[in-house]
């Protein structure tokens, strides 16, 4: 699979409680991933500050719409 085939979606937090936040949206992503038997994609966490966390999934473009739809991230790589 190319690096063009696949999408990062992220979903990003702001703010003093940004890792607790980031920390426990990444427990939800994982049981979604689960959930739909898609537990094997890569998750990723980000620290850009102490105030900006972000978590991240990166999937083939058979699961964007899966993704986009039921997740509604805030923004793709």
């Amino acid at each position: 699979m190319s690096d063009a085939e696949l999408r990062t979606y992220f979903w990003d937090f702001f703010g003093p409680r940004a890792g607790p936040t980031a920390a426990h949206f990444q427990r939800h992503l994982r049981g979604f991933l689960e959930q739909h038997g898609i537990a094997t994609l890569p998750v990723v966490a980000e620290a850009h500050s102490p105030l900006h966390h972000a978590i991240g999934v990166q999937t083939p473009a058979a699961h964007w719409e899966l993704i986009e739809k039921a997740l509604r991230p805030k923004r793709h790589a």
